[in-house]
């Protein structure tokens, strides 16, 4: 009886031990990162309001996150400053982090905090980029409005065009 008793115990204990590891690695058996406060980081000082067209498409409840997305993006070439349109709907109960990275890794904006109701209508790219039609994502980054710690984000995915 001892011994049954003990294979149980041991059993239970490797179980255990299984979910633990199984919370601390994602499906890449990469360890999961730690949730992050990022109170050092401020809001974009190239924020402003959301004009007439910004948000228009947006709606949503207050208790959840809105994402806005689109489909192309069109820029000049072989220039760093560019016009766009990222938003922040009013009604989400989160700051975005606005993040534009290139097919293949290569970030090229990566936004500060961006309040709900705020939008960004230019951006400075990292380096400017030549014609053509470049896979690209958006990724937002969410964070709480009391203490700053991120929250589930989205990734959108559309084409950079550059003329």
């Amino acid at each position: 009886m001892k011994k049954k008793a003990f294979i149980i115990i041991i059993a239970l204990i490797l179980f255990i031990g299984g979910l633990a590891i199984g919370f601390l690695l994602n499906n890449d058996g990469e360890r999961v990162p730690e949730r992050e406060n990022i109170s050092g980081l401020t809001e974009d000082s190239n924020a402003q309001d959301i004009g007439a067209s910004g948000g228009i498409n947006a709606t949503g409840k207050a208790d959840s996150i809105s994402i806005p997305g689109f489909e192309k993006m069109t820029i000049p070439a072989n220039q760093k400053t560019v016009a766009c349109d990222i938003f922040n709907p009013k009604h989400n109960p989160c700051y975005f982090v606005a993040v534009i990275t290139l097919d293949g890794g290569a970030e090229i904006y990566r936004s500060g905090l961006i309040a709900p109701g705020k939008a960004i209508y230019q951006l400075t790219l990292a380096a400017p980029l030549d014609k053509g039609e470049y896979p690209a994502t958006l990724t937002y980054y969410c964070y709480s409005l009391d203490n700053k710690t991120e929250l589930n984000g989205a990734t959108t995915h559309f084409i950079l065009e550059v003329t």
